[in-house]
């Protein structure tokens, strides 16, 4: 026999106790996974940790990207905490990823991250470009005419 100490993290946006009364979810999975629960409310009604975290976010794309940290000004900050957030945490990092490469792609020839013209659009097309909170610097329809101009096939 195989003795094994294990510890299980789980997170989920459902409230798991109403779930399990209401025949939705185990009961006895319930109790097993409610021994010390940590109640985490969402990112929108957190507006004070908004801009820490897209800071963190930030800096850590550019670490990944090879470049200089960027600095959020202040009102890109205040931007940020006026959006919803209905996506939370994953949101606001995908968010913070993607406008930092929308920068890159701006700023240079060809976004090294998006080998044709149709990834370079999705790219931009989901980059957050005129997204809440990061302003409008680029448009869709502007970030569309930059990758047809640098992709002019496919």
């Amino acid at each position: 026999m195989i003795t094994v100490d294990v510890r299980v993290v789980a997170a989920t946006n459902r409230d798991l106790e109403a779930e399990a009364r209401a025949g939705r979810f185990r009961e006895d999975l319930f109790y097993r996974l409610s021994v010390f629960p940590i109640l985490v409310p969402p990112l929108r009604e957190r507006p004070e940790d908004i801009a820490p975290l897209a800071q963190h976010f930030l800096e850590r794309t550019c670490a990944e990207l090879g470049r200089d940290p960027l600095r959020l000004s202040q009102s890109q900050a205040e931007s940020l905490k006026r959006h919803r957030w209905s996506g939370n945490i994953r949101e606001l990092k995908n968010v913070m990823m993607f406008k930092l490469r929308c920068i890159r792609a701006r700023n240079s020839r060809r976004d090294d991250s998006c080998r044709s013209r149709r990834q370079a659009l999705d790219c931009l097309r989901h980059a957050g470009c005129g997204h809440p909170g990061l302003g409008s610097e680029l448009t869709a329809k502007d970030a569309t005419r930059t990758v047809v101009a640098r992709y002019p096939s496919h």
